[in-house]
């Protein structure tokens, strides 16, 4: 048996109760601090009137009110405005998707198994390389029976251990929930290994460049086909730094981002969290009847799917590497002198 770390020996489970119930019983939960940011998106890029004047007029929380209107553009006109909160558009909606995805996949993996206590398994968590090891092996597991049985447990409280009062549903429905659970997780999984990068880069220093892009693959001048499919991405991108994997160099990568998609699967994600609570609560807390939050595997897809241009080949990113100097000349400079201007470019 695996020794256990320093800071889990000889805790009380006595504790446990405690930190269940002033987990589960809190006013607000996960899920509705992922609506309160998904409400705040929909307010600041809104193009209403209402909102406008609202903002013009000044807002307040408590004795703090917002900066001055030179701080904050609400005078510019027009098109610079647009840009501005197309910009915010892109990057906070990238932004709460992946924190959306880690939560619910991490709140899943802390709840799996029905442990003493959740809380302290979620908080176990704090080891990215261990967390994302965990997700992994998670997602290829999930065509399996035991994982699959492991979504509806968590999710929907059915299972060998219903809390007394509780009523199974129907086949059809489980295997209806099962499949959209699976998607969904298997989404989220996908969100966190595939747009890493790119979070670290929006969240820590917020160094991703907006903009837009048309990119085509064409066999020939004059075609706009590969073979006669149509292959291409246009329309807003986040541009940023990252290490490419395998060559271990720095490269420029440029993702273009769906906006629509992105807050689609963050509300589908914030209504299952708020599941996996109110199973929660039943199950550790207050015992009592189960309620389900439908979700089918078209739900996930058609969100996946939302403000994306119908084509059979999606061309999801495009990356360049960074022009590095020949090996010999790779030397640091000298004390007090700058390296020679340009070698940051392409």
């Amino acid at each position: 048996m695996a020794k256990p770390p320093d800071e889990d020996r000889h805790i009380d489970p006595k504790l446990f109760p405690e930190l269940n119930h002033s987990f589960y019983t809190s006013h607000s939960g996960p899920h509705d601090y992922i609506n309160g940011r998904l409400r705040a998106l929909f307010l600041a890029v809104s193009p209403s009137e209402h909102v406008a004047q609202a903002e013009a007029s000044g807002l307040q929380i408590g004795e703090v009110g917002t900066l001055p209107k030179e701080a904050t553009r609400i005078d510019d006109g027009g098109e610079s405005r647009l840009r501005a909160r197309q910009d915010y558009l892109l990057v906070e909606s990238t932004v709460l998707l992946h924190h959306a995805a880690e939560a619910l996949v991490r709140l899943f993996l802390a709840h799996r198994g029905e442990p003493p206590c959740p809380r302290l398994e979620a908080a176990r968590l704090y080891r990215p390389a261990a967390f994302y090891k965990e997700a992994d092996r998670f997602r290829d597991a999930l065509p399996s029976n035991e994982a699959r049985a492991d979504l509806l447990s968590v999710f929907t409280g059915q299972g060998a251990n219903m809390p007394e009062g509780s009523k199974g549903w129907s086949e059809d429905v489980q295997t209806s929930q099962i499949d959209g659970l699976t998607s969904l997780m298997g989404t989220a999984i996908d969100v966190l290994d595939r747009d890493g990068n790119l979070y670290n880069a929006a969240k820590h220093g917020i160094t991703v460049a907006p903009s837009e892009l048309l990119l085509a693959l064409v066999d020939e001048p004059g075609s706009d086909t590969v073979g006669g499919l149509d292959i291409s991405a246009e329309g807003p991108i986040l541009t940023f730094l990252e290490v490419d994997r395998e060559k271990r160099r720095w490269a420029e990568t440029s993702t273009w981002i769906f906006p629509e998609a992105n807050i689609h699967l963050t509300y589908l994600i914030a209504r299952q969290i708020r599941a996996l609570m109110h199973v929660g609560r039943v199950r550790y807390v207050e015992g009592g009847p189960l309620a389900m939050i439908p979700i089918s595997k078209e739900d996930v897809e058609e969100a996946a799917r939302r403000g994306k241009p119908d084509k059979l080949i999606q061309i999801p990113s495009v990356s360049q590497g960074l022009l590095y100097l020949p090996e010999a000349d790779q030397k640091a400079p000298p004390r007090g002198k700058s390296k020679s201007k340009g070698q940051r470019h392409r």
